[in-house]
């Protein structure tokens, strides 16, 4: 299973998922997307989105 997703990738589930930095850590931004919807733009290249805590 994968660990991350760029911005404009596809989600391979849906949940909850928190934008983090390339160094890891969390921007404090969170967003809800549904199996399929692509994750939305984010402010900095390297950011991704990961699978939050709160959606397992």
């Amino acid at each position: 299973m994968r660990n991350s997703w760029k911005p404009g990738e596809k989600a391979s589930e849906s949940g909850i998922y928190d934008l983090i930095n390339s160094d890891g850590s969390k921007t404090g931004f969170t967003v809800k997307v549904r199996t399929n919807d692509h994750f939305p733009p984010a402010d900095k290249d390297g950011q991704s989105y990961v699978k939050s805590s709160r959606s397992k």
